[in-house]
């Protein structure tokens, strides 16, 4: 089964993207000059929560999803404890989307 982690408030919803769709915005932004210094907004039709997107996957690849809850505490201690700098920062947006923050 595969495991998804959740580290927000599992109902905040925001307005998720793929990680290649906004790999693809960024590339193409490098050679657009209008796209300089410009904010692009990306992302579906709707705001989802993480659960209702894991949802969405467990009904269109028909197995069931196993979830693990991070606590916030969970979190510090991972950013407190790092010892790289991609392991604190990782940590640290973790809780940025975990605060509802980062939408």
């Amino acid at each position: 089964m595969p495991l998804h982690r959740f580290t927000g408030r599992d109902k905040t919803r925001s307005v998720g993207s793929l990680i290649r769709t906004c790999a693809r915005f960024a590339v193409a932004s490098l050679d657009n000059p209008t796209a300089k210094n410009a904010e692009i907004e990306v992302g579906g039709p709707e705001a989802l929560s993480s659960l209702e997107v894991v949802k969405i996957f467990e009904e269109l690849g028909g197995k069931a999803f196993t979830l693990q809850h991070v606590s916030e505490e969970q979190l510090r201690a991972q950013k407190e404890q790092s010892t790289d700098p991609l392991q604190e920062s990782f940590a640290g947006l973790m809780l940025s989307l975990r605060s509802g923050k980062c939408r």
